[in-house]
């Protein structure tokens, strides 16, 4: 550090005596910003890029917030109290913390809030002590233990931050504000009078009766020692806060660093402005008369120049730029002043239309990347970018054709043709034209036209001409001569260094010896013509004597010894063939020259052929060039290529082999450039010409920023509409790029996203890359699109990742995230899965149960006919076997197995019936209480009607459709085939009514007679004669949860009622 140091010192003390007044132009190019890009209003008075990288621009008509994209502006809402407290801001500034400052024109002072973008309010108030001192504030700037101090017309003001929310003016102790720092407080000074019990400010101006009343400050600094420099309107002071406890101001003399020239013009000496310089311990001081720098380290003290300003006053805030240049200005001029020349330098703009307002400054600023901010008097910015005069741009004119000429001169033909061909002088950026046609009107020339198709200089400083036959011009002399005029169209024209001349014609090409003036023509195997263009475009002889032609049907390999040739084309499906027929440009490698050649071809991109293997790979727009047409290339002294083509230079590197591409935004003539017309000079300048100009640069000089850019998501849109906050329901609850993480609703799911990377030097060459994980497998090759759109996508959490690169490549590998959640509908919600997976399992549980319970039913009922089959059918065959038995016994006489038979019969009746019975309740057809009622009345009818028995059977017809279970089926029919039995048997009735019904959900079954009747009470202890009694009845009914009820009178008949849910 010292070492540099002291080399600088050195370096000043060497470069002094170039001090002096000599100016001259540094004509430099400028981009504009403007309304029409969004900007609120073109009176721009204060710049600042914040921790974010965003820039900010105080206007007259509101503050601008720019991404490089789009503009965010801020303006006041009368029925908004947190909106910014006036259109007119005029000063802003960003603290240790990151919070954003703004001096307004007369509404006091703002504090932004980044979260919720609203503005925190602080003004005058006369009734309150602790009220900022007026509202016209002038500066605001910070201590080191994170005082704001503010400048205002009516005194200084210091505001302590204890919280968010909670800042106001203090009085503690300010025997720590060593690093105050205060510039362009314009208006009174005020006296800090250190007292660590009883501290205050006191104010100077305010007293009219003070001797110091009518000094105005016109400026405060503190140097990398923690000395406060106070410029007063007549005086130079300095505070050492660090000697004792109460401090008052050290009175400098003047003259010993605000030194007065002899011509001055009457100038007054105060310090307009304080710049810090290229190392902490330097900085300079501007006055009306000159630049002083001082080092705070040494106290150094020098006088550097005289300003040479037309006013000598600087009117705005200067900023020392990267490459040393002080850049102010005065009422009429935009100046700047080298500190490692000593030289001032007047500055102008390579465009027309930006060179008028560079006398309408009002602000300037230097961002993290080095450009140079200029704000205008109603005019928008201005933004200089160093990186664009890496490429100089002359000629305004359509370049046809270059070469390179004697001692750094370049020759070209441009058009329109108003002469034959000019000269180009690097070193003092100048045109002319080496061969008059006026002048030559009456020699050889006379018949020559000025449609001139190429030019070259030999070492002897004569010219040779190709245009419709070869021509020859000695500047010495003045004399012509022509040779071989019927060798018209001579293009290209390529000198091989050793007295030979190579050049296409109509039919080959043509082999000219400059020393002999003998020549031979070569035809081409074949040929083919191709609109505008010239058969042979491009002609490289390697150090074999091999001549290798770029024509419009591929690469020929011509031998002139032996007059051989062979020609390398395109060949379909072989990659390693070359990949388009039509060759511009031919280049060895820079390396590698005898291995190697390049080929630039019109749709193929780059080709690198290797004539040992006879192969070629290729570099494409696939592979990051700028465009497939290459127009020229060139080597340079690191063995790296560059080419011209549609769309700007492209550099190649040939050992990575990646591409870094310029265009317009770079400084280059145009986006287009044109074969033909591009060289390199022999100190390494390269020459690119286009359609607007050419551009030379040498790329050993070529500079480029490493500085890493931050990248942040700027909107986000859903269903094609942005998202806002700060509204009722909004989704976002901040700014886009605070945002960390977004909810949506499962039919939100197409979003698209904005990202900017804070590089403003060349924001349109900002790259990108992004990638949606968990939907993307791999990243995203953006380019230059700062957009990303994603459809249909399903619900999930993703984490959309974006990186992005600054101009020159250097790339943030440090993404930027957002979750995004996109929520499912409600049948495809956790819970509802947990739900229904409690629901399926309830299911299959119940329909187990339920299949158990029918298989256990079913068991009953096979039980049940087990057992019915078993008491019924198997005790009648058993009395079948017994009668049987006795009906075969030989003793028996007739009559008794008369009686025997007649028993068999009636058993085996009464057997089929059962079996009847069985076979019909277990039958699935027969389910429905409509089978069952016509079962009954078929009994009813069969049995009573055979005894002279009246039957009245009556039923709803809705109940027909009612189901019955095969246990109900069987219940209730054997209830009531009971039923008519024991009326048979023991009623003694002559009519029989059966009725069946609904009521409130159950079903009801009624056989009532007019019978004897019977006693109720009694009747269950008795065992029924013929059947299985009551008692049996009523387990029936209770099998199917139903009840029995028996009514009985006697001598008035019966009534047996069954009734059941169904």
């Amino acid at each position: 550090m010292k070492n540099a140091l002291l080399k600088y010192i050195m370096l000043c003390l060497l470069l002094l005596p170039l001090t002096g007044n000599s100016q001259k132009i540094w004509n430099v190019k400028f981009d504009m910003l403007t309304t029409d890009d969004g900007l609120s209003q073109g009176m721009v008075n204060s710049i600042l890029q914040d921790k974010y990288g965003f820039m900010w621009f105080a206007s007259n008509d509101g503050l601008n917030r720019y991404d490089g994209n789009n503009f965010t502006v801020f303006k006041n809402d009368p029925n908004d109290n947190n909106s910014i407290a006036e259109n007119f801001t005029r000063f802003l500034f960003e603290d240790s913390e990151g919070r954003i400052w703004i001096a307004t024109a007369g509404n006091g002072l703002d504090l932004f809030d980044r979260a919720t973008e609203t503005f925190t309010h602080f003004k005058y108030n006369p009734t309150d002590p602790n009220s900022i001192s007026d509202n016209s504030i002038t500066c605001i700037r910070e201590d080191r233990v994170g005082g704001i101090w503010i400048g205002t017309l009516h005194g200084l003001n210091r505001l302590v931050i204890k919280n968010k929310r909670d800042i106001k003016k203090t009085s503690e102790p300010l025997n720590d504000a060593t690093k105050l720092f205060l510039q362009k407080h314009t208006a009174s000074f005020t006296k800090i009078i250190f007292d660590t019990a009883h501290p205050y400010l006191e104010l100077y101006s305010r007293d009219p009766n003070n001797a110091l009343a009518d000094w105005r400050t016109s400026n405060f600094f503190v140097d990398n020692q923690g000395l406060i420099w106070v410029s007063a309107q007549k005086k130079l002071f300095r505070i050492n806060p660090q000697v004792n406890s109460v401090f008052q101001l050290q009175n400098l003399d003047v003259e010993n660093y605000l030194p007065t020239p002899q011509k001055t013009n009457g100038l007054q000496k105060y310090v307009q402005d304080f710049i810090v310089g290229p190392t902490p311990d330097v900085f300079y001081m501007l006055y009306q008369h000159g630049i002083t720098e001082v080092n705070s380290l040494t106290g150094k003290v020098q006088f550097l120049s005289q300003t040479p300003l037309s006013k000598g006053a600087f009117s705005f805030p200067s900023v020392l730029d990267n490459a040393g240049h002080i850049w102010t200005r005065d009422e009429n001029i935009t100046g700047c002043f080298n500190i490692l020349t000593n030289t001032w330098e007047t500055i102008g703009s390579t465009d027309k239309n930006t060179e008028p307002l560079l006398k309408h400054m009002s602000c300037s600023y230097k961002d993290k990347m080095g450009n140079i901010w200029l704000g205008t008097k109603g005019y928008g910015l201005l933004r200089y970018n160093p990186a664009k005069n890496n490429f100089n741009t002359t000629e305004n004119q359509y370049i046809r054709f270059m070469s390179a000429g004697n001692d750094e001169n370049i020759l070209f033909i441009k058009e329109p043709f108003d002469e034959l061909f000019w000269e180009f002088n690097r070193a003092t950026n100048t045109t002319r034209v080496p061969v008059k046609m006026a002048a030559l009107a009456k020699t050889q020339f006379a018949h020559f036209g000025l449609n001139t198709k190429s030019v070259l200089q030999d070492k002897d400083g004569s010219y040779w001409i190709g245009r419709v036959g070869l021509y020859h011009y000695n500047p010495v002399t003045k004399t012509a001569i022509e040779y071989w005029h019927n060798y018209d169209d001579v293009f290209p024209l390529y000198d091989d260094d050793r007295d030979n001349l190579w050049f296409g014609n109509t039919n080959g090409i043509v082999h000219f010896n400059k020393r002999t003036k003998a020549s031979r023509e070569y035809n081409f195997p074949s040929k083919t013509t191709m609109g505008p263009y010239d058969y042979l475009q491009a002609i490289h002889r390697d150090k074999y004597g091999i001549l290798w032609l770029g024509t419009l049907g591929g690469l020929y390999r011509f031998d002139p010894v032996n007059e051989s040739w062979k020609l390398y084309k395109n060949i379909a499906g072989n990659l390693n063939s070359l990949n388009n027929n039509l060759i511009f440009c031919i280049s060895p490698d820079p390396e590698q020259p005898d291995k190697y050649l390049w080929i630039g071809t019109k749709g193929g991109g780059l080709n690198l052929f290797d004539p040992a293997a006879g192969t070629f790979k290729h570099f494409t727009e696939k592979q990051g060039l700028g465009n497939d047409v290459v127009y020229g290339i060139l080597g340079d002294a690191t063995g790296n290529l560059w080419l011209s083509t549609n769309k700007g230079i492209s550099h190649f590197d040939t050992h990575t082999r990646e591409f870094k591409n310029y265009n317009v935004d770079d400084g280059l003539q145009g986006n287009e450039y044109n074969r033909n017309a591009f060289c390199k000079t022999s100190k390494g300048y390269l020459y690119f010409g286009g359609i607007t100009g050419f551009n030379y640069f040498d790329p050993a000089k070529l500079t480029g920023s490493n500085y890493i850019p931050f990248v942040w998501i700027t909107a986000i849109n859903v269903l094609n509409k942005p998202l806002v906050f700060g509204v009722q329901d909004a989704i976002l609850n901040k700014p886009a790029y605070l945002t960390d993480s977004i909810e949506l609703q499962y039919e939100q799911n197409m979003i698209s996203f904005e990202f900017a990377a804070t590089d403003f030097s060349a924001f349109h060459n900002n790259h990108f890359q992004y990638k949606l994980a968990g939907f993307d497998e791999n990243w995203i090759q953006a380019g230059l699109n700062n957009t990303a759109t994603y459809t249909n996508l399903d619900p999930g959490t993703y984490e959309l990742r974006v990186k992005g690169s600054n101009s020159n490549g250097v790339w943030n590998n440090q993404p930027t995230t957002l979750t995004i959640t996109i929520l499912p509908p409600w049948y495809l919600t956790w819970w509802f899965r947990i739900s229904l997976l409690m629901l399926l399992f309830s299911l299959a549980y119940s329909i187990h149960r339920y299949r158990l319970g029918r298989i256990i039913q079913m068991q009953k009922v096979r039980n049940a006919i087990a057992s019915d089959l078993h008491d019924e059918i198997g005790s009648n065959l058993s009395a079948i076997a017994v009668f049987s038995e006795l009906a075969s016994n030989p003793k028996k006489t007739n009559p008794e197995v008369t009686g025997l038979l007649k028993k068999i019969t009636a058993y085996s009746q009464t057997s089929q019936d059962s079996m009847s019975d069985i076979v019909w309740m277990i039958d699935t057809k027969n389910d429905r209480l409509g089978a069952l009622k016509l079962r009954m009345h078929s009994f009813a009818n069969e049995v009573l009607e055979a005894k002279d028995i009246g039957v009245s059977f009556s039923s709803e017809p809705t109940l027909d459709d009612v189901k019955l279970t095969m246990l109900q089926r069987k219940a209730v029919y054997l209830v009531f085939k009971e039923s008519i039995n024991n009326i048979l048997k023991y009623a003694d009735a002559d009519e029989v009514i059966i009725k069946i019904s609904r009521e409130k959900g159950f079903i009801y079954l009624s056989v009532a007679d007019n019978g004897k009747g019977f006693i109720v009470h009694e009747q269950p202890n008795k065992n029924l004669k013929g059947g299985n009694g009551l008692e049996n009845m009523k387990r029936r009914a209770q099998s199917i949860n139903g009840k029995l009820l028996v009514e009985s009178t006697t001598g008035v008949g019966s009534t047996i009622t069954l009734y059941f849910s169904a």
